[in-house]
C-alpha cells in the first residue's frame, strides 16, 4: 500500500503542468432534501476539470449543513467519505449520504456546504473551487417531532486544581448519560481495531498558546484519545476544542473514529497551531454510538483544552436506532455516462 501510494505521488509530480495538462478537482452543485422519517438526503458532485486523469488518491469529501450561505462555526457536519477511485479528465462523480438526525434541526432555510480534498492531496492550480454552496433548502415544521435537549460541558482542565504533569482523573469529563474516558496512545488508530494505550493523560498549566491549562500526552510524540460513550437512546455532541502549542508553532490534526475504530468518520486538514494564541477548532458532530476523538500526532508539544461536548435527553426509538453516517453511495460518471460504482 505504501509503495503504491508513493508511485502514485511520483506519477503526479512527473506530470506536466501547462495548459490543460493539470489536475483540477471542482465541487459542483448539491442538494439537501428533508424527508419525514428518513432524515436528510444530501447529494453533491465532484468533477475533474483538468486535462489530466487523476490517479487514485485518498482525498475526502465533507458535507455540512449551514444556516447561512457559507461554512461557519455553527455548521453541522453531515458526513465525510474517502474517494476510492481514479478520476479521469472531464469525469465526475455524485455522492449521496443520508443523515439520520433531522429532528435536531429547527424549521427554516439551510445551505449545503460541500468541501473536497481538504488536505490538498491532489496538486491543483485552483483550490478555490474545492468548496461549493448550494441552497437554500427549506425544513418545514413537523408538529409530531420534539427535539431533544442537550446537557453541555466545556472541559477546562485548569479547573481540576492539578499541578504540572498531574494525571487527569478518568471521571472528570463524565456527564449524566455520557461516559468520557481519555488515554495516551502508543500509536494512532489504523482502522483495524482499538489502538494500544500508554496510560492516562497529563495536565500542564500556562505556556500552551495562551491557554491557562491544557491536557497533554504522558510521553513525547504521542496522540491523545478521548472516548465519548452515550447511554442507549441518547446522542453525543462533539462541538469543538482549542489547541495551543508550547514555545513554537506546531502541526496537529483531529480525527474522529467510530465505536470499534474501523471507520474514520472525520479527518481534519493539517492544522498549524500557534504558540501565542489558541487555535479554535469547530466540529459539530453528532452520534448515537460511541465515538473516539483522536488528536495528534505530538500532544506533548501541543495541548488541548476547552473541549466542547454534550449529551441529549433520551430520544424515542426509532430516532436513535441509526448510525451517524450510513453507507455513502458514489456514482462514477464518464462524461455523463454511468460507468460503475
Amino acid at each position: 500500500m505504501i509503495r503504491r501510494y508513493w508511485l502514485t505521488m511520483m506519477a503526479i509530480m512527473a506530470a506536466p503542468a501547462w495548459g490543460d495538462a493539470v489536475y483540477d478537482l471542482a465541487a459542483g452543485p448539491g442538494s439537501a432534501t428533508f424527508t419525514e422519517g428518513d432524515g436528510i438526503v444530501a447529494t453533491w458532485t465532484v468533477t475533474n476539470l483538468g486535462g489530466l486523469d487523476i490517479p487514485y488518491l485518498p482525498w475526502r469529501d465533507t458535507a455540512y449543513l449551514s444556516r447561512e450561505p457559507a461554512w461557519s462555526a455553527t455548521s453541522t457536519l453531515l458526513g465525510q467519505a474517502t474517494n476510492g477511485l481514479p478520476l479521469g479528465a472531464g469525469e465526475s462523480y455524485e455522492r449521496t449520504l443520508v443523515y439520520p438526525y433531522q429532528f435536531l434541526f429547527a424549521p427554516g432555510d439551510y445551505y449545503l456546504v460541500s468541501r473536497i480534498d481538504t488536505r490538498n492531496l491532489v496538486p491543483e492550480p485552483d483550490e478555490a473551487n474545492n468548496e461549493a454552496i448550494s441552497g437554500p433548502f427549506t425544513l418545514n415544521a413537523d408538529p409530531g417531532v420534539t427535539p431533544p435537549t442537550f446537557e453541555r460541558n466545556t472541559a477546562q482542565f485548569e479547573d481540576l486544581g492539578l499541578g504540572n504533569y498531574g494525571v487527569i482523573p478518568q471521571d472528570s469529563m463524565d456527564l449524566p448519560g455520557l461516559d468520557v474516558s481519555h488515554h495516551t496512545l502508543v500509536a494512532p488508530p489504523d482502522g483495524t481495531g482499538a489502538p494500544a494505550i500508554l496510560g492516562g493523560i497529563f495536565y500542564y498549566g500556562a505556556g500552551y498558546g495562551g491557554l491557562p491549562g491544557v491536557a497533554i500526552a504522558n510521553t513525547p510524540g504521542r496522540s491523545l484519545l478521548f472516548s465519548f460513550a452515550p447511554e442507549a437512546g441518547r446522542i453525543v455532541e462533539l462541538g469543538g476544542l482549542d489547541l495551543g502549542a508550547y514555545s513554537t508553532s506546531d502541526v496537529a490534526e483531529v480525527h474522529v473514529w467510530n465505536a470499534d475504530f474501523t471507520t474514520l468518520l472525520f479527518e481534519s486538514p493539517l492544522l498549524t497551531v500557534p504558540a501565542r494564541e489558541p487555535y479554535h477548532f469547530d466540529l459539530n458532530l453528532y452520534s448515537d454510538e460511541t465515538v473516539h476523538l483522536v488528536i495528534g500526532p505530538d500532544m506533548w508539544n501541543t495541548g488541548v483544552s476547552n473541549i466542547r461536548y454534550g449529551v441529549s435527553s433520551p430520544v424515542p426509538l426509532p430516532m436513535s436506532a441509526v448510525l451517524l453516517i450510513p453507507a455513502l453511495l458514489v456514482l462514477r460518471r464518464s462524461r455523463g455516462v454511468v460507468s460503475g460504482r
